[in-house]
This record gives structure tokens, C-alpha cells and sequence, in this order.
């Protein structure tokens, strides 16, 4: 079984997803903070906002 193409918008959506995690996790690691759990509040955020722009479209 093989999976299904990807079309441009979900790459485009994985993409900006990737590079969101990317810049939480390197504010997270510049920030010094002993708390993971800023990360993932922000993280979960930034994904939130990504997953909306399908629906927009």
C-alpha cells in the first residue's frame, strides 16, 4: 500500500508547520528557560493558526 501525493497546499501546510516547531524550539532553546511547556503552548499555537488555512482557502 502505498501513500497518496501529497497536494501543494498540504505540502505547503507541512511545510509551515516544520518551520513553525523550528522557531519555537529556537526561541525555547535562546530563551534559557528551565520550562518546556512555554514551548509547546507556543508550538501548539502556531500549529492552530497553520491548520486554519486550509479551511480559509
Amino acid at each position: 500500500m502505498t501513500a497518496a501525493p501529497k497536494t501543494a497546499a498540504a505540502m505547503m501546510t507541512a511545510d509551515k508547520i516544520t518551520a513553525a516547531q523550528r522557531a519555537c524550539e529556537e526561541a525555547y532553546m535562546q530563551s534559557g528557560a528551565p520550562d518546556s511547556r512555554s514551548l509547546y503552548f507556543k508550538l501548539f499555537g502556531a500549529l492552530e493558526e497553520i491548520r486554519k488555512l486550509p479551511e480559509q482557502a
